[in-house]
């Protein structure tokens, strides 16, 4: 018996991306659709997200036979909400206070396994990359710090933004910036990963 190759990168990538494209393709261009109110964009957009994302899970975990931790947790948290969000009939003040749940959510799962030394992040990316377990930790606790600090700025901006300026920052800008703590945190560890699979050529 053959073993199983998995998915291509770019093909992983975009089963990954592909739901939040979609869903950010909605959200922008529901006027078109004739769908004014910024929350109702957001409303519809996670009907849509939501199936599509778990049909991504599913079809990478079924080509692959391995769990992908790191999606698998984005998908349970995703259905959480985004259920929630569906369940509400997307009210307004849930929506916009939603993003700050989500931040805590990690900022606290991240704090604690930092303050008990575990290391969860080597369980999501280790294996791919090498690091120790101090590197781990010291990489958990900036990814926290820096969804604490999302979670503050999506409260100033939802309580003193108007919706469509908060739907961009809440959606996009927050995103970003959790994005740059994340790289700020891995960057050396993956750094190292790239030199050795380069001396490994």
């Amino acid at each position: 018996m053959q073993p199983n190759p998995g998915l291509p990168q770019g093909q992983k990538s975009l089963l990954q991306l592909g739901p939040i494209l979609i869903f950010l393709g909605i959200l922008y261009a529901g006027r078109l659709l004739g769908i004014e109110e910024a929350n109702d964009r957001f409303f519809y957009a996670t009907i849509v997200l939501l199936p599509l994302a778990l049909l991504s899970l599913g079809y990478i975990w079924r080509r692959e036979r391995q769990t992908p931790w790191l999606l698998l947790v984005s998908t349970i948290l995703l259905t959480v909400f985004g259920g929630i969000t569906i369940v509400t009939g997307g009210e307004p003040v849930w929506l916009k206070v939603k993003l700050t749940v989500v931040s805590l959510i990690y900022a606290s799962g991240l704090g604690l396994t930092w303050i008990l030394g575990f290391p969860i992040l080597e369980k999501l990316f280790g294996a791919n990359m090498r690091a120790s377990k101090d590197e781990w930790l010291r990489a958990a606790a900036l990814m926290a710090l820096g969804s604490l600090l999302a979670a503050g700025a999506n409260e100033v901006i939802w309580y003193t933004a108007n919706p469509d300026f908060w739907a961009f920052a809440g959606k996009i800008g927050l995103a970003v910036f959790q994005f740059i703590f994340t790289g700020l945190a891995l960057y050396p560890i993956v750094m190292r990963a790239a030199r050795e699979q380069a001396d490994e050529a």
